[in-house]
């Protein structure tokens, strides 16, 4: 096979002389340029003098689907409701350095992503706040345009960081008309449902423009 040069797609270049163009950190496929067999790969890559030292990494891989990193995910990553229950109460824990107590925090059962309600509720084990995205949507979302990036703190959740939430799933179908829940110091929690808003009528006489009204419509 004849020697084929393959440019980085997608890259930023910069206007300015000498800057180094900016480009996704996404990966390039190469299999459609590479032996398959037992013949020799040679790949040679160039890239621009800016003054920085550069490392590359060939992998062999298998790509995944949002579907198949689901089902992993429910496999293996599911954290029991007693052991969230652990973080919540130390979460709310007294800060030393701090003088006011938390009681109580409100948790959102709406994912951030799609704002609907919670199926798989999911969170890295990184992040500090009890709040939970949908586990279907944020791996779907990565899988066409992979960040990594947690919408709630936005702090970096890589997959293999994931957990879903065993405590916010049982809330979930114990609550089915909750929007909100309360997590208490101890652990527990209480639903906050969110009544919408009804247009209601004042509750006084009608006044016909025109006709006096007797002392019994006024009182």
């Amino acid at each position: 096979m004849a020697a084929e040069l393959l440019e980085v797609k997608g890259y930023y270049p910069s206007n300015k002389p000498g800057v180094e163009p900016q480009r996704p950190c996404r990966p390039i496929n190469l299999t459609n340029l590479m032996y398959l067999s037992s013949a020799t790969n040679r790949i040679t890559v160039i890239w621009g003098n800016y003054g920085k030292s550069y490392s590359a990494g060939l992998y062999l891989v298998r790509q995944l689907t949002s579907a198949e990193l689901l089902q992993r995910l429910k496999t293996i990553g599911v954290k029991h409701p007693e052991l969230c229950k652990t973080l919540v109460k130390e979460k709310l824990r007294l800060d030393p350095d701090s003088e006011i107590a938390t009681t109580g925090v409100s948790v959102s059962l709406t994912c951030p992503l799609v704002k609907m309600r919670l199926a798989v509720p999911c969170q890295a084990e990184t992040c500090a706040h009890p709040e939970c995205f949908d586990a279907v949507f944020y791996l779907q979302m990565n899988e066409k345009k992979p960040t990594w990036m947690c919408p709630v703190c936005d702090k970096p959740a890589a997959y293999d960081q994931l957990i879903i939430d065993g405590l916010l799933s049982k809330i979930l179908m114990e609550c089915q008309e909750a929007d909100k829940i309360e997590f208490l110091v101890d652990g527990s929690s209480c639903p906050i449902k969110i009544e919408k808003e009804r247009s209601c009528s004042p509750q006084c006489p009608i006044l016909v423009i025109g006709s006096i009204p007797s002392p019994k419509e006024i009182t």
